[in-house]
């Protein structure tokens, strides 16, 4: 926003100003709001991407669908080490 500037004395001049204020706020507000859903968008798919290519290395793909939800894809991998130190 910037430097501090006084509100006009007039009521119209007053709520159009404060309206304005509003939109830039809302704008800014949004814009960081995208960017940072874009963020965790983008931060969920690696985080995807990192445990289907963890359950390939344990070849969990022989024996399930990798097109599961992240948190049956970490399941799987916490079995299969189990598996592995028995």
């Amino acid at each position: 926003m910037g430097r501090h500037v006084p509100l006009p004395e007039e009521p119209d001049a007053k709520a159009a100003e404060k309206r304005r204020r509003f939109k830039v706020y809302r704008r800014e507000w949004q814009k960081r709001k995208r960017q940072r859903l874009k963020a965790e968008k983008f931060q969920r798919a690696v985080e995807r991407s990192q445990l289907r290519l963890a359950a390939r290395r344990a070849n969990l793909d022989l024996c399930i669908d990798l097109d599961v939800s992240s948190r049956e894809l970490r399941r799987a991998l916490e079995i299969a080490k189990a598996w592995e130190e028995i």
